[in-house]
């Protein structure tokens, strides 16, 4: 069965998820965590107080960072565990941009940005 999404055409604009779920950088993993779950996600954008990202948590970074570690994930600070600086990608980036990006940085998850400002998230399973 062909791809629904023309790699050459579509944007990552066009098969990004938003609005993005975010958390301030000053907050606990607890609360993470639970957004994660709540939204059926594996990873959640960190941001500062003017809602520009700053980095990124995934469930891995949960499970070796805090959990593996022994912590309480209330008592861990995002900001501590987070992934930086949050790898980006502009909108109008290819399809084949995008996974070129993943591909090289060995990672899943990328956050679409306009002028630093968070537009979406594009993941691994948006470009299959």
């Amino acid at each position: 069965m062909a791809s629904s999404v023309d790699e050459n055409v579509a944007t990552a604009k066009d098969v990004m998820s938003k609005p993005v779920i975010t958390v301030r950088e000053n907050d606990n993993a607890m609360n993470a965590a639970k957004l994660m779950e709540k939204h059926k996600i594996g990873g959640i954008v960190i941001v500062n107080k003017n809602d520009k990202p700053l980095g990124i948590v995934t469930e891995r970074d949960l499970a070796t960072r805090v959990v593996a570690k022994g912590l309480q994930p209330k008592d861990v600070n995002v900001s501590s565990i987070m992934s930086r600086p949050i790898a980006t990608i502009d909108g109008e980036a290819s399809i084949r941009e995008v996974a070129k990006k993943m591909n090289q940085l060995e990672i899943r998850r990328l956050a679409v940005v306009s002028q630093n400002d968070l537009q979406g998230i594009i993941t691994s399973k948006d470009i299959l």
